[in-house]
């Protein structure tokens, strides 16, 4: 099973092996956060609680992949 550090591990090495493409995916994914989050306001009484939890998830994901964990693994010898 897939945990939330796993996910976040594999962002840090997205991150460090492509830091302009990491960027503007975040900038991307925040956008999306962004934009789910004001159809909650704009949601039908109906769909409340889905346009909730997809603002909810969304705001998830951006928070696993923007907070990072420190490398703990030692650096490979050259």
């Amino acid at each position: 099973m897939v945990n939330s550090g796993d996910l976040s591990l594999c962002m840090r090495f997205f991150k460090n092996a492509d830091p302009r493409v990491y960027e503007r995916f975040i900038r991307t994914l925040d956008a999306y956060v962004q934009e789910v989050t004001v159809a909650v306001t704009e949601a039908p009484v109906t769909e409340i609680m889905n346009a909730q939890g997809r603002a909810q998830m969304a705001r998830k994901f951006l928070q696993l992949f923007t907070e990072l964990p420190v490398s703990t693994d030692p650096k490979p010898s050259a």
